[in-house]
């Protein structure tokens, strides 16, 4: 039983650490664009989603609704100096971009909420501005992109481009004088040196996780390094590396690594996964081997394919196999280097990410 349970423990960490990769590598990545004019500044913050293969307008992201322009979070619009947008005067601060998009008409709206989570918070009656813009057919971004271009001294041109569709509504800048700096740019918990890789670090503390164990509170430290490139056309790479440290105090202190990649061609993506955990024996149910802790490693090899989308809803079919490799120590209750293998149908509503 306890052999089993091992094998079904890593094959189910495999899954979920799976999606939680698509998610973060094939979902949104932390972007800005900004434009300095001297000391007067311009900058629009957002998470870039891509396409994927999806139908975005009128199908991810629905006509005559709300839209928070990016994913994740409400994209952010931020000045320095008062500016004039469709024809009416905005202070400086920092304000929430929104849009109701449409087949022949879009709605950009400038709200006073910036701090909210997509557009879950948003309420009409904080609209500042709103302007109605005609979107033109482009060529195809895969990923979402704002810029800001300098017309002249004193006008600048914002475009959104996504898939085969742009907007764009002009700034007018009323001063020449900066009301302030413009804070650094930076993310809650990621650092992006470069547009391909982020980095993220975290601590926590928590009291009395576990029921059975009332009196162990825990301290957590986390790191993780995310690699993401579109090549070009469908083409998708990524690589992730995390680290995870558990500590209860005393001896129960617990390391974990996990190193993956996958690579996505049109409708096919292939995946590799290595992981290293260390488990005390409690843990593991293991109550005669004391306090000892055990170094348990897995590779795992996978592939899928795309079979179609339906309702919204992407739908793969897979294969993968895992080798496990545990302490000499255990092989009498887990066996020999453990393998699994599975086929799988994964299906994932194309709203649960951008």
């Amino acid at each position: 039983m306890k052999k089993l349970l091992l094998i079904f423990t890593c094959i189910l960490t495999w899954q979920s650490g799976y999606a939680q990769t698509q998610d973060s590598t094939r979902g949104s990545i932390p972007s800005q664009a900004e434009l300095m004019l001297g000391k007067v500044g311009i900058r629009i913050q957002y998470y870039a989603p891509a396409v994927r293969g999806r139908i975005i307008w009128g199908g991810l992201i629905a006509y005559h609704q709300v839209w928070v322009m990016g994913a994740h979070r409400a994209t952010t619009l931020e000045v320095n100096t008062s500016v004039e947008i469709g024809g009416q005067t905005l202070k400086p601060g920092k304000y929430a971009l929104f849009t109701i998009p449409g087949k022949d008409q879009w709605i950009i709206i400038i709200n006073k909420n910036w701090d909210q989570h997509l557009a879950d918070e948003y309420s009409e009656a904080e609209d500042l501005i709103r302007l109605t813009v005609t979107p033109q057919a482009t060529s195809h971004r895969e990923r979402l992109k704002y810029s800001l271009e300098k017309l002249n001294d004193s006008e600048v041109k914002a475009t959104i481009h996504w898939e085969k569709i742009s907007v764009n509504f002009p700034i007018k800048l009323l001063s020449a004088k900066a009301k302030y700096k413009l804070p650094k740019s930076k993310g809650p918990g990621l650092f992006a040196p470069l547009k391909q890789l982020t980095m993220q670090a975290s601590y926590a503390y928590l009291k009395s996780p576990e029921e059975l164990d009332p009196d162990e509170n825990v301290k957590r430290t986390t790191a993780s390094l995310i690699y993401s490139k579109i090549p070009s056309g469908k083409k998708l790479l990524t690589a992730t590396l995390v680290w995870g440290f558990n500590d209860s105090g005393g001896d129960h202190q617990e390391n974990s690594l996990l190193l993956e990649g996958s690579y996505q061609l049109h409708q096919w993506a292939i995946y590799g996964r290595y992981e290293w955990v260390e488990k005390s024996a409690e843990e593991l149910e293991l109550p005669a081997f004391g306090d000892e802790i055990f170094s348990i490693t897995a590779f795992t090899l996978g592939v899928n394919y795309k079979i179609g989308s339906w309702l919204k809803t992407d739908v793969a079919l897979g294969i993968q196999g895992a080798v496990n490799f545990i302490p000499a120590s255990l092989e009498l209750i887990y066996g020999q280097t453990p393998f699994s293998a599975e086929t799988y149908l994964r299906i994932v509503p194309r709203l649960m990410n951008m």
